[in-house]
């Protein structure tokens, strides 16, 4: 190495002169006292060799040097004069990168084409620090997550469901710092619902093919139109057979459209009122994870990487499964919920997502400890009578409605005292409940829904068919 360069080596560059932020915070941190450069004022410096290294990782982690040459479609926009080679010239990349002047810049260029010399390739026509070598921005990949998100499944679906040790430290690094996610709007990823949110009210539909199952319903719509009991828990998107969640929709249209009910049936529908706080994941946000930061730190590389991973993770939580593939296909969903309905830090309660049935709108989903529903206040001894229809001279006519004949009370009769509150028992298994209520029924708000048709939105895609005349070939 000539002496200029071994002088260019040595030169430092204080703290007021590299501008972007966290080199300033290192320079500042473990930079010598000693005269600049570049501006000859005494400050925290470091030289332009260390600089220099710091650029060259981070050239080499953010950016990639564009081709000389069009490449692929860019042959026909060549042709025709109108291709411009993409990117932006080396040194202004250095002097954006660091926030530095354009003659520090020159120099770290300076500096690393003369290192690449002893790595010199005969066969390339442009050096990475040759004066006119272009960068442009490197994509960002997600490959490694999603090679351990491709064993995750097949771990899931193959080998055990149960104490996969594996499949959760999958999800620990996935979800790693799930609180501090905001979206590219700023939204956060965990949302709060309940009193005083945004989001305080849920609907919920039921379908039903028979009067008699309707009419019980109809009497007491906290039992039947909340989730059902444990023993009676089918296997869902986001729980597994006999753990009871709640789903609903921040929409009542939605809320029956997800139910899908056949021509003919009756909906019975209600909203249900979130009556303690709640935290749910937001899936459209977590999709649309936003990340900054700058490009000398080491970790913003795979915080891109978990970022793009993440848009994947929000469109495969909540794409559509079909019929035949829900067995299947629910694994991974129920295994996802499992793990972050057990999180304490931060502690989720459910799962917001985008409506198969409608994109506007959105389906939550609130786990089994934030599921349960408050009982009606409904005194000992009251008769609940219901009625679905009403029938004169012309005909039979739908017509709902609800009758409670309360046990009058004689004015000086003591309340009787329950040793334990009997709401605070699952009649299934005979155990307490310790759940706390978070959700209410709106008895106003019960309407039954007749199906009588059902609309598709549908695009048609035309099949072509042809017919030719295999040749025979002979050996």
């Amino acid at each position: 190495m000539s002496d200029d360069d071994e002088g260019l080596e040595e030169k430092r560059i204080c703290v007021e002169c590299v501008r972007e932020e966290y080199l300033q915070a290192e320079i500042a941190e473990q930079g010598e006292d000693a005269e600049c450069s570049y501006c000859d004022h005494d400050a925290k410096t470091i030289t332009i060799d260390q600089l220099a290294d710091r650029i060259a990782t981070a050239l080499e982690q953010h950016y990639e040097q564009t081709s000389l040459e069009p490449e692929g479609v860019d042959w026909e926009l060549a042709k025709e004069g109108l291709w411009v080679r993409p990117g932006e010239n080396v040194v202004y990349v250095i002097a954006g990168m660091a926030e530095i002047d354009d003659d520090p810049a020159e120099d770290v260029r300076a500096l690393l084409e003369e290192r690449e010399t002893t790595h010199d390739d005969p066969t390339s026509e442009e050096g990475p620090y040759d004066l006119e070598a272009q960068y442009d921005e490197k994509p960002v990949h997600d490959y490694e997550l999603q090679m351990q998100w491709n064993y995750f499944q097949t771990s899931l679906q193959t080998e055990s469901r149960l104490f996969n040790r594996e499949a959760y430290a999958t999800l620990d690094s996935i979800f790693d710092k799930l609180a501090e996610h905001e979206s590219a709007g700023g939204d956060p990823v965990v949302v709060d619902a309940g009193p005083g949110q945004g989001l305080r009210m849920l609907h919920r539909a039921r379908v039903f093919q028979s009067n008699s199952k309707l009419e019980s319903a109809l009497a007491r719509p906290d039992l039947e139109l909340g989730p059902p009991p444990s023993n009676q828990a089918a296997a869902g998107r986001m729980n597994a057979q006999g753990i009871a969640v709640f789903y609903g929709a921040t929409d009542p249209d939605v809320a029956l459209a997800e139910t899908r009910p056949p021509v003919g049936s009756k909906v019975l529908a209600g909203a249900f009122e979130i009556i303690r706080p709640l935290r749910l994941l937001d899936i459209e946000a977590l999709s649309e994870v936003r990340v900054g930061g700058s490009v000398f730190d080491p970790e913003l590389r795979l915080a891109l990487e978990k970022a793009k991973f993440l848009e994947f993770l929000g469109y495969r939580i909540a794409k559509p499964v079909m019929p035949d593939d829900a067995p299947f296909d629910y694994l991974v969903t129920q295994a996802i919920a499992e793990y972050l309905a057990g999180r304490s830090e931060p502690a989720i309660d459910g799962i917001i997502y985008p409506s198969v049935q409608s994109g506007a709108q959105k389906n939550v989903v609130l786990f089994h400890k934030a599921s349960r529903v408050e009982e009606m206040d409904i005194p000992e001894g009251t008769q609940i009578h219901t009625s679905v229809s009403v029938t004169d001279e012309e005909g039979v006519y739908p017509h709902y409605w609800v009758s409670e004949e309360v046990p009058k009370k004689d004015a000086d009769e003591a309340p009787e005292e329950l040793f334990f509150p009997i709401d605070d028992y699952l009649p299934s298994r005979g155990r307490k409940d310790a759940r706390k209520p978070a959700l209410r029924v709106v008895t106003s708000s019960i309407v039954v829904r007749h199906i009588e048709s059902v609309a598709f939105t549908a695009r048609s895609f035309q099949v072509s068919r042809k017919r030719q005349v295999r040749e025979n070939i002979g050996f």
